[in-house]
């Protein structure tokens, strides 16, 4: 009774308790076993004492007990264990000693105590990778999901905790499925407990990495009530379950499904302006993965996606911007959307990314560019804000999509008069001569209707033909593609 209080039990430890405390454990009788059990539960609740009692040898005598008849010594015995555990250099010696096997057997206990117990303490040591393995080699995924479904909420938080450190491993995702645990857990995501909410979605969340899971999630109807804690009052919950969204909507088919459950898009376009970072990041994504259908880029724009993403464009977090620029390129497809994107002030951040570290984001950032110039107001405005040089350089960056990138929009740039001797000046025509021997047709394509383009401008024919561009156009004449000799011929 003594050690319940927190202030106690330091005095208690520092009075040398631990090591006989350990040594009862032993002791025939029953009561006293029980009670050196709870002490050592109660002492152990203090983080710097969990170490105390592993290194007095305690693991394995409490090992021991969570098989006694006695189903208080099993329940403080559990608990014990449980606290033990829950320090990370403990999670391996736990395993080790025995424990997860007699765990797996306490979650079908008689007392709700124990269950709700034996669920934490394996919840616990599966936070170490190895121990998530050995946990389900020991039968426990089964029991666990049977505990989704238990009257006592404290139960049902804590077996979908240790099912989403269990499916944390990658082979568990395809057992907890197997087992059944997506269609309860579906169920708990309407649950009144805010952390069995946090739980279920984060199970989910982890289940749902494995592709074949990822169609089973939403088949099991998860997706409107995935959309609906888009709105829970909680973080957590918000975040997983957005998470989940962005997880589940990498299929084609479950971009549609989340496109189209009530209040979808909105929630989503609404979780960008939110105030945790990791939730904004997962909308972002599911919304990047909804935008490459077209009869979902209006309902974005129509939801208010394009100011939220123009501010995502100078997030600090590398993925964020490269799906801010992709979801703008996207949205940027229509001709309406390529005016209003302008508008939102979305042309400076995107050419700021053109000299990004991040290939992805420098090759969206282009992409962008290049669809918002397709609008004719846009190319001067694309050109005043700096476009052209960054694009001059991007022609000969590493990566065959960014030269691709760029070459389009230097060519939709150069659409307006001002621009073609701005792109000549900024020496474009040298680099883009160079991509007319370029690997890729498409590449070399555009590289031809760019120099096509530029030539047009009669201060530029001289410096658009110099004597090296002759023979690969010449030669480009000749070319497998019919666009690539048209551009060439012109």
């Amino acid at each position: 009774h003594i050690t319940f209080h927190e202030e106690t039990q330091v005095l208690v430890v520092q009075a040398g308790a631990i090591v006989p405390l350990v040594g009862l454990l032993n002791e025939g009788d029953i009561e006293v076993r029980r009670n050196a059990a709870g002490a050592l539960w109660n002492i152990s609740r203090h983080a710097e004492n969990r170490q105390l009692v592993a290194q007095a040898g305690a693991i394995a005598p409490l090992v021991g007990l969570l098989v006694h008849d006695d189903v208080d010594v099993r329940r403080t015995a559990a608990g014990a264990l449980a606290s033990i555990a829950d320090r990370a250099e403990n999670q391996v010696l736990v395993a080790q000693a025995g424990a997860i096997v007699p765990l797996v057997g306490l979650l079908g206990d008689s007392d709700v105590e124990v269950r709700r117990i034996a669920a934490v303490a394996l919840w616990n040591i599966a936070r170490h990778a190895e121990n998530q393995v050995l946990a389900a080699e020991a039968g426990a995924i089964g029991p666990l999901v049977g505990l989704l479904g238990d009257g006592d909420v404290d139960v049902r938080r804590n077996a979908a905790g240790a099912l989403r450190k269990l499916a944390v491993n990658a082979e568990n995702q395809v057992l907890v499925m197997q087992a059944g645990a997506i269609a309860p857990l579906v169920r708990l995501l309407g649950d009144n407990d805010v952390e069995v909410r946090q739980n279920a979605a984060s199970t989910l969340l982890n289940v749902a990495r494995n592709a074949q899971n990822k169609v089973l999630v939403a088949q099991a109807g998860a997706i409107p009530r995935l959309v609906k804690l888009l709105a829970d009052i909680d973080v957590v919950v918000r975040r997983k379950a957005s998470g989940t969204l962005m997880s589940i909507s990498g299929t084609a088919q479950n971009q549609a499904l989340v496109a189209q459950a009530s209040g979808g898009i909105p929630l989503l376009v609404g979780l960008l302006s939110d105030s945790d970072e990791e939730a904004r990041r997962n909308a972002l994504g599911a919304l990047r993965n909804i935008v490459e259908h077209a009869q979902y880029q209006e309902m974005m724009v129509q939801a208010g996606a394009i100011a939220p993403l123009v501010l995502l464009l100078v997030d600090g977090h590398v993925e964020v911007r490269q799906y801010a620029a992709s979801t703008l390129m996207h949205i940027a497809l229509v001709a309406e959307n390529q005016v209003l994107v302008a508008q939102a002030r979305a042309i400076a951040p995107l050419v700021g990314l053109l000299s990004d570290a991040n290939v992805n984001v420098r090759q969206n950032a282009a992409g962008a560019l290049a669809n918002i110039a397709n609008n004719p107001e846009n190319q001067l405005l694309v050109a005043q804000a700096g476009a052209i040089r960054p694009l001059v350089t991007l022609l000969s960056d590493s990566n065959v999509n960014v030269r691709q990138k760029a070459t389009v929009a230097l060519m939709n740039i150069a659409g307006h008069a001002e621009n073609k001797v701005l792109a000549a000046l900024a020496d474009a025509i040298g680099p883009l001569v160079g991509l007319l021997g370029d690997g890729d047709a498409i590449l070399r394509r555009k590289a031809a209707g760019t120099l096509a383009s530029l030539s047009i401008r009669a201060q530029n024919q001289m410096c658009a033909l110099p004597a090296a561009a002759i023979h690969p156009l010449v030669g480009l004449l000749s070319d497998s593609d019919v666009e690539v000799r048209q551009h060439a011929a012109d």
